[in-house]
């Protein structure tokens, strides 16, 4: 259904000189002009992977894995520098007219696609005119928006106004439009952006069942693991390239034996994170420990939240709790479960980063 051979994308960046304005900026940009040439990225690099018809694939990485840009690349709204895509028989390699043919199998839902809505133009309206748009018969138009709202649950909102909408109903309303091509494929980027935790629910199961009616295709990217729970099989990507692809269980293998513990402590005295972690990775049994400090990255009160993997056969917990209260940290919470896929990613990115 999906075959993609060793694609690989570039993005080629320009610096801003920031002390040109106007016209003269304007010019210099558009036709490049600048002098100083920012750094290129490469956001792809030789991804291979096929996807069989009435799969579900999971696409699963960090900001920057090079998610959205695979998925653009899939969707032919943007050209590899390399390799070859084949959506549902038809190709694209490197070639606009294969792109645009492409595009005619599949209906993609992007992660600002709100964005896109008409704010003056009602729910209902908005479904219409995107079916307009793509050439839906009339006959037929109207009967395909209802049945949309109706598996985004937006259909008793239909009669209300994008403005009025909450940022998780503007997102259904997208999600609505992914639907309303019934296209054999389905790419959704990053779908539960904004959504509260039932409509998550309820739109995981509309995917499954999406996908059994007719053997459609669907890929959704996530850096959400719960959003991959109904996928049957994951592709890991980091920085550009393909970690694994598998089923959760053939991800998992390599850390057969091994628990993932969680611990939040509370303490208000200033700690060397580094020197912390370290000292735990040295405890016999610790596989690998990831830390997230007081006004480190999403924590931003006042708890130490560690997350470890440990083995099963040589449990560490105990040395674990007397080097925590040695350092005065007393536990808040303590928990040990399957490892899950973000234990997954991070162990492999880690080995891969390693070399």
């Amino acid at each position: 259904m999906i075959t993609v051979s060793n694609v690989s994308k570039t993005y080629q960046g320009y610096d801003i000189d920031h002390k040109e304005s106007g016209f003269v900026l304007w010019a210099k940009n558009a036709f490049k002009l600048t002098s100083n040439r920012a750094t290129s990225v490469q956001a792809l690099r030789d991804v291979s992977f096929e996807v069989e018809r009435g799969e579900i694939l999971g696409i699963y990485g960090a900001n920057g894995a090079g998610k959205t840009t695979l998925i653009k690349i899939l969707s032919g709204l943007l050209l590899p520098d390399a390799g070859q895509v084949q959506v549902n028989g038809y190709a694209s390699a490197s070639s606009r007219s294969g792109g645009a043919r492409i595009k005619e199998q599949i209906s993609y839902v992007s992660t600002n696609g709100w964005m896109g809505l008409e704010w003056q133009l009602t729910a209902y309206e908005n479904l219409l005119l995107y079916g307009t748009l793509f050439g839906l018969p009339r006959r037929t138009l109207r009967a395909r928006c209802d049945a949309a709202l109706r598996q985004t649950g937006m259909y008793e909102a239909r009669a209300k106004q994008i403005s009025e909408l909450s940022a998780g109903m503007r997102q259904k309303v997208t999600l609505a439009r992914g639907f309303l091509l019934d296209r054999p494929v389905l790419y959704l980027d990053e779908p539960t952006v904004s959504l509260d935790v039932p409509s998550s629910i309820a739109l995981r199961q509309t995917l499954v069942e999406h996908a059994a009616q007719a053997h459609r295709t669907v890929l959704i990217t996530s850096h959400n693991p719960v959003d991959l729970q109904i996928c049957s099989r994951c592709l890991l990507l980091h920085r550009g390239r393909v970690l694994a692809v598998g089923t959760l269980d053939e991800l998992r293998a390599p850390l057969t034996g091994i628990k993932a513990l969680y611990i939040t402590c509370a303490n208000h005295q200033a700690h060397d994170a580094d020197a912390l972690r370290q000292e735990l990775q040295a405890i016999p049994g610790v596989r690998s420990i990831w830390l997230d400090a007081p006004g480190a990255g999403q924590n931003n009160g006042t708890s130490w939240q560690f997350r470890l993997l440990i083995r099963q056969d040589q449990p560490p917990t105990g040395q674990i709790v007397d080097r925590l209260i040695a350092h005065a940290m007393p536990i808040v919470s303590m928990r040990t479960q399957d490892v899950t896929l973000q234990e997954i990613y991070q162990s492999r990115m880690e080995a891969a980063d390693a070399g």
